[in-house]
């Protein structure tokens, strides 16, 4: 049994008890909807905490998301030094995990 969190659907924000397949992966469930049954997909949990399992109607729901926001050249010389360097390191170690998983194969 593999303990699962699920995100979305009627289903939503409880934690259960799933039988797992042979490779380990829960199964795949399903959860009456007052009038049709909906399908939940379970994937890796991305979160630090609770189970190790999610599980998701929507494609998408529970992915990493990546944001970039672009600003000004400008903008660095009004901020203070020390979040310039947290900009500057958070950036540099953006790009090394991206190029380690562009290396790997991995996209």
């Amino acid at each position: 049994m593999a303990e699962v969190r699920f995100l979305d659907g009627p289903l939503r924000g409880q934690i259960r008890e799933i039988p797992e397949l042979s490779d380990g992966l829960p199964r795949t469930v399903h959860a009456p909807a007052r009038v049709r049954f909906v399908e939940y997909q379970p994937k890796r949990s991305f979160y630090a905490d609770g189970p190790r399992w999610v599980a998701a109607v929507t494609p998408r729901c529970g992915d990493p998301v990546v944001a970039v926001v672009p600003f000004m050249g400008e903008v660095l010389d009004l901020l203070p030094a020390a979040a310039v360097e947290q900009i500057d390191r958070g950036g540099r170690a953006a790009l090394e995990r991206m190029t380690l998983t562009a290396d790997s194969g991995v996209v």
